[in-house]
């Protein structure tokens, strides 16, 4: 097999990072490791590319949605938007 460039190799770690081929990435940053400094970068890489795998979180993504949505109502109807914005004033205020 032709030598793979450090983005090729890098591209791949991803992508079984990405498939849930966690076993794989792993064996991938021991042969990372096995072929010297690139293989040290690829291995750097590709921890942080798994511990990024999961973000944001399902919290996150659910508030900003909610977010989003409230903000597209109110600039399509302004008065509504007013009184959700004191709505959600009020909310925040108790808590």
């Amino acid at each position: 097999m032709a030598k793979q460039n450090l983005n090729e190799q890098l591209n791949e770690a991803i992508d079984a990072i990405l498939a849930r081929r966690e076993s794989k990435a792993r064996d991938s940053k021991k042969d990372a490791r096995a072929k010297g400094k690139a293989g040290v970068k690829l291995a750097a890489l590709a921890g942080i590319a798994t511990d990024l795998r999961d973000l944001p979180s399902d919290r996150f993504k659910n508030i900003l949605k909610a977010d989003l949505i409230r903000r597209a109502n109110m600039a399509s109807n302004p008065v509504a938007g007013k009184a959700e914005t004191q709505k959600q004033e009020k909310t925040n205020a108790v808590k």
